[in-house]
């Protein structure tokens, strides 16, 4: 087995193994979800491990956007950003991973606007996430 083949397997169950953790802290999160919260329509993990720090996006799906509206305004994207973090970090992945990771706050109902599946993920559509720990709001 050459090379690049060696390091594609090892690619494929990092990814794997930080991919277990991800949807487990997830999956807490979405069991614990607040209620009278708005309710979400799904969620999922997105993770690549290409490069060193491993990308790691967690996408909350709710189904209108008056939804993610009252969600924003009572702070349950606040919270929910927060115990993603909170869980994956107490499930043992890295700090600056969990630091790093993006929590993605979108509507269906925007999804169904876009044009396509590309447009939708690659800049057209309403993504909201609160500002990763140490950052500021911007604008």
């Amino acid at each position: 087995m050459d090379d690049s083949k060696k390091r594609e397997i090892a690619r494929q169950e990092r990814e794997a193994e930080i991919g277990d953790i991800v949807r487990d802290a997830l999956d807490d999160v979405v069991a614990e979800w607040p209620v009278g919260a708005p309710k979400l329509k799904e969620s999922f993990p997105s993770l690549s491990a290409y490069e060193a720090r491993p990308h790691v996006a967690i996408w909350y799906f709710f189904w209108m956007d008056a939804d993610l509206e009252v969600a924003k305004v009572t702070r349950v994207t606040a919270w929910a950003d927060r115990a993603t973090r909170n869980r994956m970090k107490a499930r043992g992945l890295p700090d600056d991973v969990v630091a790093d990771a993006g929590i993605i706050f979108v509507t269906d109902e925007d999804a169904r606007r876009a044009p396509t599946a590309y447009h939708f993920f690659n800049g057209c559509g309403n993504w909201y996430s609160e500002p990763k720990p140490g950052e500021s709001a911007k604008g």
